[in-house]
């Protein structure tokens, strides 16, 4: 039997891993990390029905077993006197979302060896997502789960570029939308593409069944509905409101503008081929997070496409890059509270010195400065919303031609 044949590469992912893996287990002050794991609801989510499952298993194993406090505070006191059955809890409640991650870049992997048939060009998209430091800071150390609903998606992109594997995609997809709202923005972008067929109905009839799921369940752990679309849909996030207003105070939202715009664009002039989606989602992502109101996990929903297109087409990094670099400061400089778990650590991480106590305090205190507040930030946000637009714009071009077309009618 011939030894297993290591590789640069193969040794590369098991130090990503490794690495991500130590990384995470230190960084458990997180309030999405403490909220999946500790609820008062009567339903709980998928993620809380695995953590229930992690838990009993570590219940089982040789190791001590501290109460499981629900309080930030509370939790936050634990880990500085914290054993090693605490640190191995964290680590097992988190190696789902490691999974995830390593799913995600395989399902890009895929994708991008789908849509170019160079598996050079599928390796280095692959080591562009797993790479990403966004990606590792909101899935491996803040713990927020919108890593599954966004491997779910890119499995139904996956299956819904193989005319056979149709209802598989479609269940993907349905399943991400009963996950989280925030793909609905994109379920009119398949009958766009698809045109009047099978495809475009069933992958809307996915969409709305996804949407009912949502709904159902979040009625089921006796949550509010409307409340729930208020606060976390698509259009909602309080984050920057980009609004055009009157006098009588009736307002609109730009990114609702800027997505009804991408909808008429791709409706008129974009190609009704399957191998289009991954543009037209990038197209329509891109129109949206350039106005739109985002918390940080919500980045993460661009960053796969973002890489695709980098990948596939070959797109120029700058674009990549400033949106990254950009998004990276916008977030750090406008959630200090999210970073630094309401003051009591400093990136997730305990703070178990007087250097990490120190940083948290001068964090707080720069990113509270007048100049980071009213200087800082809006510059650059209109640097990130820029690039979305002239990103917007090359795409457009690129599939249409019409921002040529239009230069010339009007010259």
């Amino acid at each position: 039997m011939k030894p297993f044949p290591v590789t640069r590469q193969g040794l590369l992912i098991v130090f990503i891993i490794t690495f991500k893996a130590i990384l995470m287990t230190v960084t458990p002050l997180s309030t999405d990390f403490l909220a999946q794991i500790t609820y008062q609801t009567k339903f709980l989510t998928p993620y809380q029905l695995l953590a229930t499952s992690i838990l009993q298993i570590w219940y089982l194993l040789p190791f001590d077993h501290p109460q499981i406090s629900t309080h930030l505070t509370l939790w936050t006191a634990q880990f500085l006197h914290a054993t090693t059955g605490l640190y191995l809890l964290v680590f097992m409640l988190k190696l789902p979302l490691l999974i995830l991650d390593i799913l995600a870049g395989s399902l890009i992997y895929a994708i991008t060896l789908r849509n170019s048939t160079n598996a050079k060009r599928a390796r280095f998209a692959f080591f562009l997502w797993f790479l990403n430091p966004y990606v590792l800071v909101m899935n491996e150390m803040a713990g927020a789960i919108d890593l599954l609903p966004v491997v779910l998606f890119l499995l139904s992109i996956l299956f819904l570029q193989r005319p056979k594997h149709l209802v598989k995609g479609a269940l993907a997809n349905a399943a991400a939308m009963a996950l989280k709202l925030f793909p609905i923005v994109l379920l009119p972008i398949f009958p766009m593409v698809g045109g009047r067929s099978r495809f475009s109905w069933v992958v809307v009839a996915s969409g709305l069944l996804g949407v009912a799921t949502y709904f159902a369940w979040v009625i089921a752990g006796g949550y509010n509905p409307g409340a729930q679309l208020l606060s976390y849909g698509p259009f909602t996030q309080s984050f920057d409101d980009f609004v055009l207003a009157t006098s009588t105070g009736k307002q609109i939202g730009v990114a609702a503008i800027s997505l009804v715009l991408t909808y008429v664009v791709l409706a008129e002039r974009w190609p009704r081929t399957r191998d289009s989606i991954v543009d037209a989602l990038l197209l329509t992502l891109l129109g949206y997070f350039a106005f739109a109101s985002w918390v940080p996990h919500y980045f993460v929903w661009l960053i796969p496409f973002l890489v695709l297109d980098r990948a596939i087409n070959l797109r120029n990094s700058t674009y990549l890059i400033v949106l990254h670099l950009s998004a990276i400061l916008i977030v750090v400089a406008a959630f200090p509270s999210y970073f630094t778990a309401d003051g009591n650590a400093f990136f997730f991480v305990p703070p178990l010195s007087s250097q990490l106590t120190s940083a948290i305090e001068i964090y707080q205190r720069v990113v509270q400065q007048g100049f980071v507040t009213i200087v800082g930030i809006p510059i650059v946000r209109a640097l990130f919303t820029i690039t979305c637009i002239l990103y917007w714009t090359r795409l457009l071009e690129t599939r249409t031609g019409l921002i040529s077309q239009l230069t010339k009618r009007l010259l």
